[in-house]
C-alpha cells in the first residue's frame, strides 16, 4: 500500500481543504413537522464505509444534533413562554426542553443534545484497508474497493479497500503494488457511480443540480443480478443517470456490437424480461455477451486516447462492457480487449507483463475536475511491448480476429497451443483459442472463426491471445525452467539475463526436417547502446557461453558456421529498454561535490516502518495442543511483545508448525514447534534496541515469558526448551556528511556594498528515502569544503524466507567462530542459489545438542533478490536432498578453511513470511495484531495530494 499511495501522491494535485476531513453521522428515527424543511433525528450512529461496512471512528465524524423529544403541545414554566426559554412536552417524559418560537404559526419544544465533532483528519483522502477473505472474494477476485464519503465538491475523501487474503502473494511485490494502485484509483475517481459528479474546470457540476444539490434526472431502479432487474422502478435502492447528456459517456455501434438498448441517449427503460443485454451475465453463469460499446468521451481523455492508439478519428476511450461487478450498466474499467495490461483493465492476467499506467488513465483524473495530473508519472510506453500502444484505429475499434485471420499477430492468435515469445520476451506463451461444443449465437455472429472457437477471457471479448504460461519455459528463471532438449542441442541459456527468441538454431546432429521449424528458445543477452549481444551455450554439454552475434535491428538474423539455422533478432528497444512501472519506486544514493556556495533544504518523506522477521523453535509438551489451540497465536504474540519490549499491536504471528520427525538429538516425549513472526518497528521505536533485546534475551527468560503467556490464555502446553531464535537483520541507508567552509560573499544592496566572512560547520544525517533540493547562489566565493560520507545500504529484496538445517558434525567446537558461521552462510547460499550477502544464519551449539553425534541447528533467513521470486528460492531449497545438502555444506566449510567433518545435513522446509508495512495512523478492529483475528486488519491509510501551487506536506 505504501508504494501505491506514494505513487498517487506524486501524480495528483487537488485544491486543499481549509478544514479537517470529517464524515456525516447517520441519523436514526428522523422526523419533521409539515412546517419544517429538515429532518430531526432522535439518535445517531456511526456511518460505515464500503460493501463490508467498516465503521468510521468518532474522531473522523462531524458534530450532530439529536432530539429525544419534540412537540407542539407543551407547557412553559410559570406559564411564560419565551423563545429560548424552558418548556416541557405534555405527552413526553417530563424532561425540560428549550422553546423555539422562530416558526410563524407554531412553537416547538425540543429536548436536544449536541454531539461534538471529532478532530478530523489533515489529509486529502483516507482509505480504510482490510485484509480478509469475504463472500466477495473468489478465485478470480484479488481485491475490491469503493469510496464512501464525498466532500462539498463531490470529490471522494473516504474509501475502503479489501485485499482478499488468499490471493496475496508476498513473492510478487510489483503485482501487489499494482493491485493496490488499481483499487486506490477506484476510490479516487474510476467508478461509474462517481462519473455523474464530475465537475467543469470552473468547479461547476457537469450534470445540472436541483435545489437540494442532487443530480437532476436520476432514475430509480432495482437489480439483484443479471436476470432479475427492473428499470425504472421507484425506490428500488439504485439510481442511474444518462451520462451521455453531459458529454461524459456515449454508446457506439462497432464490430457487430449494437445497437445499444441501454438507458442512454433518450432510452428510458430496460428490463430482464425484454432481454436487453444491458446487464451482462455474471462470471461463471454463462456466456457474458455484451450488447453495447460504451466510451468515455471527456475532452482530455479523448485527446490522450487518440495519442495512445495513434488514431486521430477515435471517438473515445472504450469502457469495459463485461465488467466484474453485478448490475453494471456503465463499466468502471477500460476495455480489456484493447487495454489488456493497463493498470485500470478489469482483470489482471497472470503471467502477462506488469501492468502499466497510461496517460489515458491520468486524463480521467483530470477530466473529473477534482485533480490535476502530472503526466510525467505515466509509464514510458514502447510500441509492440505495451499492449495496443500505437497500433492504430483498426486495433482500437475493429475485431481481433475475422474469419480466422488477425492483422495483429503479436497480440492475437488463431490456433490453440501455438507458441510465441511473450511481449516482454522473458518467457514462452501459448495461444488460448478453445473449441467449445457450442457458443452464444451473438458471439458466433461476430465471426472470429467459422466454428465455435473463442478465447477464454470474457472481458477481452473472448479474443484469443498468447497468455498461457508454460511453467518450465521462463527464460529468466533458471531454477524453475528446463532446457528444450537434453543434451542441449538447441544451445539455450537460462538465467536472469536471458530472453526469448524465434529460432531455428540447432546442433548439426539435428539435420532432419523434423527440427527445422521455428521454435521459441532462450538465450542470454548483454545490452549495449542501441544494440545487444546474444550469447549461446558453447556446446551441447557445457554451461559456458559464447557470443553468437550482435542485434541492431528487428528481423536481423544471427547464425554460427558450426551450427544449423538462425536466431531472429527483436528490436533492441523491446529487449533492452523495458522500463519499470512508475508506481514501483527505487531508491538511488547519489554523492555530489560542489565548490559553490549552496543552500540545502531536506524534506523527509513519511516514515517507512522496518520489519524484523524471525522464527522461534521450541520443544514443548503437548505440541499438537499448542498448534491447534485457538489462543496459541495470541499467547505467543504476547510473549514476543514482552521479550522485545514492543506493543502487542506490532507483533504479527504468521504460523505455528508442529514437526513430528524425530532426530537423534531431540527428546522422544517432546515435539518441536516453529513460530514464524514479524515485528513492525513503528515511530518512536528504535530498531537497534529491539534487536538487542531479542538477541540478548536469556533462553530461560524467554521460556518463562512464553510459558506465562500460555498460562494466561489457558493453553495446556508447556515450553520446556528454546531451541533457536532467528532474526532477519535489516539496515537503513544512512549518510552522514560533515562539511566545513569559509565563504567570502560580496552583496550589493541599493548601491551599497557589504562584505561578510562566514565560517560554517554543518553535520547532516539523512535517512533514505528523502528528497533533497539544492539551490545555488551566485556570489564571489572562496570556499574550502571537506566532506566525509559513510553509507550503509539496505538490500532490496522481494521477500523473506526462514528455515533450518540440522547439521551433524564430528565436532561442533569452533563452529560459532566467524569462520564457522561464514561456512554455514556460504553453504546455505549455495543451497538457496542466491548470493551470500542475502543470507543470515544463527547457530545453536549448546550442550543439549551433543547426543550420538554433535548436532547443531543452523537457522537461516534468506532475502529473495529482486531478480528472483520466493517460489524459485523455495524450490531451490526444497529440491536439495539431504545428501546433496551434506556435500554442499562440507564444501562450503572447506572453502572458508574451517576444519569441520559433516556427517549429515537434514534440510527443513522453509517458511514464507509476508512483511506488512503499517502506517503510524493504522488502527485495528476485531482484535490486536498477533491474535487469532489478526487477519481481519483494518487500517487508516492517509493520502496527501499536492495542492495546486504548494509543496508536499
Amino acid at each position: 500500500m505504501h508504494e501505491a499511495t506514494e505513487y498517487w501522491m506524486r501524480t495528483l494535485r487537488v485544491h486543499p481543504h481549509s478544514s479537517p476531513l470529517r464524515a456525516d453521522r447517520q441519523g436514526v428515527d428522523c422526523t419533521r413537522y409539515s412546517f419544517e424543511t429538515d429532518y430531526i433525528c432522535s439518535n445517531s450512529t456511526h456511518p460505515t464505509c464500503g460493501v463490508d461496512d467498516v465503521p468510521i471512528p468518532s474522531d473522523y465524524l462531524k458534530g450532530f444534533r439529536t432530539c429525544s423529544e419534540r412537540c407542539v403541545d407543551y407547557t412553559c414554566s410559570d406559564f411564560t413562554c419565551l423563545h429560548g426559554g424552558p418548556c416541557t412536552c405534555n405527552s413526553g417524559l417530563g424532561a425540560t426542553g428549550i422553546l423555539d418560537l422562530s416558526h410563524e404559526l407554531y412553537g416547538l419544544c425540543e429536548v436536544c443534545s449536541e454531539t461534538e465533532a471529532g478532530p478530523g483528519l489533515p489529509y486529502d483522502f483516507y482509505a480504510f484497508v482490510t485484509i480478509r477473505n469475504t463472500d466477495d472474494c473468489s478465485s478470480t477476485t484479488a481485491a475490491y474497493g469503493s469510496s464512501c464519503v464525498l466532500d462539498q465538491c463531490d470529490r471522494p475523501i473516504f474509501g475502503h479497500i479489501n485485499f482478499c487474503e488468499d490471493d496475496i502473494d508476498a513473492g510478487d511485490m510489483t503485482g501487489q503494488v499494482a493491485v493496490a494502485a488499481h483499487e486506490l484509483a477506484h476510490n479516487l475517481v474510476f467508478s461509474s457511480t462517481l462519473f455523474r459528479f464530475f465537475r467543469n474546470l470552473d468547479g461547476t457540476p457537469k450534470l445540472p443540480r436541483d435545489e437540494n444539490d442532487a443530480v437532476e434526472g436520476e432514475v430509480g431502479w432495482w437489480c439483484v443480478n443479471f436476470g432479475n432487474y427492473q428499470y425504472p422502478y421507484t425506490n428500488g435502492g439504485r439510481t442511474d443517470v444518462d451520462l451521455a447528456a453531459a458529454g461524459l459517456v456515449d454508446v457506439f455501434n462497432e464490430r457487430d456490437i449494437g445497437p445499444c438498448t441501454c438507458p442512454m441517449n433518450g432510452i428510458t427503460s430496460m428490463s430482464s424480461q425484454e432481454n436487453s443485454g444491458c446487464i451482462v451475465v455474471a462470471p461463471g453463469y454463462g456466456w457474458r455477451t455484451p450488447r453495447c460499446v460504451t466510451k468515455m468521451i471527456t475532452p482530455t481523455v479523448l485527446e490522450k486516447v487518440r495519442m495512445h492508439f495513434n488514431c486521430d478519428s477515435l471517438n473515445g476511450a472504450e469502457l469495459e462492457n463485461q465488467d466484474t461487478a453485478d448490475c453494471t450498466i456503465v463499466g468502471s474499467h477500460w476495455e480489456q480487449r484493447i487495454f489488456l495490461t493497463e493498470l485500470m483493465a478489469a482483470v489482471r492476467v497472470l503471467g502477462m507483463p506488469r501492468p502499466f499506467v497510461s496517460e489515458v488513465t491520468l486524463a480521467l483524473f483530470e477530466d473529473s475536475g477534482w485533480y490535476q495530473s502530472d503526466y510525467s508519472m505515466a509509464d514510458t510506453l514502447i510500441q509492440d511491448l505495451h499492449w495496443g500502444y500505437q497500433q492504430g484505429c483498426s486495433f482500437a475499434t475493429g475485431k481481433c480476429v475475422t474469419n480466422g485471420v488477425t492483422d495483429f499477430p503479436q497480440f492475437w492468435c488463431t490456433e490453440d497451443g501455438l507458441s510465441r515469445c511473450s511481449l516482454d520476451r522473458q518467457s514462452v506463451k501459448r495461444c488460448s483459442a478453445h473449441t467449445y461444443d457450442e457458443i452464444d449465437d451473438v458471439l458466433q455472429s461476430w465471426s472470429y472463426f467459422a466454428g465455435p472457437i473463442l478465447g477464454s477471457h470474457a472481458t477481452a471479448d473472448y479474443c484469443p491471445f498468447y497468455f498461457t504460461q508454460i511453467s518450465n519455459r521462463i527464460c529468466t528463471d533458471a531454477s524453475a525452467s528446463i532446457l528444450s532438449m537434453s543434451p542441449n542441442y538447441y544451445y539455450e541459456v537460462l538465467g536472469s539475463s536471458s530472453r526469448c527468441f524465434d529460432s531455428t538454431l540447432r546442433d548439426p546432429l539435428l539435420d532432419t526436417s523434423d527440427y527445422g521449424s521455428t521454435v521459441q528458445l532462450c538465450y542470454e543477452v548483454v545490452c549495449g547502446e542501441n544494440a545487444y549481444t546474444v550469447k549461446i551455450a558453447s556446446s551441447a554439454s557445457s554451461e559456458s557461453t559464447v557470443d553468437l552475434g550482435t542485434c541492431i535491428a528487428d528481423g536481423q538474423m544471427l547464425s554460427s558456421p558450426d551450427l544449423l539455422g538462425e536466431v531472429t533478432c527483436f528490436s533492441p528497444a523491446l529487449v533492452c529498454s523495458v522500463p519499470d512501472p512508475t508506481y514501483v519506486t527505487t531508491t538511488t544514493t547519489t554523492s555530489t561535490t560542489t565548490t559553490t556556495t549552496t543552500t540545502t533544504t531536506t524534506t523527509t518523506a513519511p516514515t517507512i516502518h522496518e520489519a524484523i522477521a524471525g522464527e522461534l523453535l521450541v520443544l514443548t509438551t503437548n505440541a499438537a495442543t499448542l498448534v491447534d489451540h485457538p489462543q496459541a497465536g495470541d499467547a505467543l504474540g504476547e510473549g514476543l511483545s514482552s521479550i522485545a519490549g514492543v506493543p502487542l499491536s506490532t507483533v504479527l504471528v504468521h504460523s505455528l508448525e508442529f514437526h513430528r520427525r524425530l532426530v537423534v538429538h531431540r527428546r522422544m516425549a517432546e515435539g518441536e514447534v516453529s513460530l514464524a513472526y514479524t515485528l513492525i518497528v513503528k515511530s518512536g521505536m528504535n530498531t537497534y534496541d529491539i534487536f538487542s533485546l531479542l538477541e540478548g534475551a536469556d533462553e530461560e527468560n524467554v521460556t518463562v515469558a512464553l510459558n506465562f503467556a500460555l498460562l494466561q490464555h489457558n493453553v495446556s502446553s508447556t515450553i520446556s526448551n528454546l531451541l533457536n531464535h532467528t532474526l532477519t537483520m535489516m539496515t537503513t541507508t544512512t549518510t552522514n556528511t560533515t562539511s566545513t567552509s569559509t565563504t567570502m560573499t560580496t552583496t550589493t544592496l541599493a548601491g551599497s556594498t557589504t562584505s561578510t566572512t562566514t565560517t560554517t560547520t554543518t553535520t547532516t544525517t539523512t535517512t533514505t528515502p528523502t528528497t533533497t533540493t539544492t539551490t545555488t547562489t551566485t556570489s564571489t566565493t572562496n570556499t574550502t569544503t571537506t566532506t566525509t560520507t559513510t553509507t550503509t545500504t539496505k538490500l532490496q529484496h522481494n521477500g523473506i524466507i526462514v528455515g533450518e538445517v540440522i547439521l551433524a558434525l564430528e565436532s561442533v567446537d569452533g563452529l560459532d567462530t566467524p569462520e564457522g558461521e561464514s561456512g554455514a552462510r556460504l553453504g546455505i547460499s549455495r543451497i538457496a542459489d542466491v548470493d551470500e550477502e542475502y543470507v543470515t544464519v544463527v547457530l545453536s551449539t549448546g550442550d543439549q545438542n551433543r547426543r550420538l553425534w554433535e548436532t547443531t541447528q543452523v537457522s537461516y533467513t534468506v532475502l529473495v533478490p529482486l531478480e528472483k521470486t520466493s517460489g524459485a528460492v523455495i524450490q531451490s531449497i526444497e529440491s536439495i536432498g539431504d545428501e546433496t545438502a551434506s556435500d554442499l555444506m562440507q564444501q562450503a566449510f572447506l572453502d572458508v578453511n574451517f576444519p569441520a567433518a559433516v556427517l549429515f545435513a537434514e534440510m527443513r522446509m522453509p517458511i514464507r513470511l509476508t512483511t506488512t508495512v503499517i502506517f503510524s495512523s493504522w488502527e485495528y478492529t476485531g482484535g490486536e495484531v498477533g491474535t487469532s483475528s489478526a487477519h481481519t486488519l483494518v487500517g487508516i491509510l492517509p493520502i496527501i495530494l499536492l495542492a495546486s501551487g504548494s509543496s508536499l506536506v
